[in-house]
């Protein structure tokens, strides 16, 4: 049963918040759907209750990833999945270079601790007839976590022709979207490049 079952108006809700917040368990179906552009405040706060009790973090799920004029703690748009096509020509300038092919493919970013929200260990999942590999690799963010910023990630992968290839991709990133170049190296010294446009799940 959420707010509107119970009929509750925003401060009832809140009121209704704090008694749970009180107990050792909480019942998550416990909801409340706003209209958008509708401001709410919402503290929370992590403390003690016995002397067995260990600090950890609030997390709130489903936020969107247009969230805004959100203060203090963190609020990070960038993680989860992420997906789109990648645009690749295999040994661009050379004379009997193919013309680029597209696929479909994913990233998915999970935070490393401790980076100021700037650095993500990073599974790309591709789906591209000529790169159908799946690995991790290495994302930052550049000058700070707060999109729009200049976005590159570096990794390594299991070459379907049987070698370790590289790949990198530079570009930039805003809250929905990530629009990068996407190059690498194979193998025999086959080379590709391209782009990869992505788009936030």
């Amino acid at each position: 049963m959420d707010s509107r079952d119970r009929g509750e108006t925003l401060d009832e809700f809140l009121d209704h918040a704090a008694l749970v917040s009180d107990a050792d368990a909480y019942d998550e179906r416990a909801q409340i759907i706003l209209d958008e552009l509708r401001p709410l405040n919402v503290a929370l706060t992590d403390a003690v209750r016995d002397s067995g009790d260990t600090l950890g973090n609030v997390t709130i799920t489903g936020l969107p990833s247009d969230l805004i004029n959100f203060s203090s703690g963190t609020y990070t748009a960038g993680t989860g999945t992420w997906t789109g096509t990648v645009t690749i020509q295999v040994n661009p300038g050379d004379p009997g270079a193919q013309p680029p092919t597209s696929g479909p493919i994913t990233f998915t970013f999970d935070i490393v601790p401790q980076t100021n929200l700037q650095t993500f260990r990073t599974t790309i999942r591709s789906q591209h007839a000529w790169l159908p590999v799946t690995t991790t690799a290495s994302t930052a963010l550049t000058p700070s976590n707060t999109p729009p910023a200049n976005i590159s990630t570096q990794g390594e992968y299991d070459s379907p022709r049987g070698c370790r290839g590289t790949l990198g991709s530079v570009g930039t990133a805003d809250a929905t979207r990530i629009d990068a170049d996407f190059t690498g190296v194979d193998c025999n010294g086959a080379t590709f490049s391209g782009r990869v446009a992505l788009t936030k799940n």
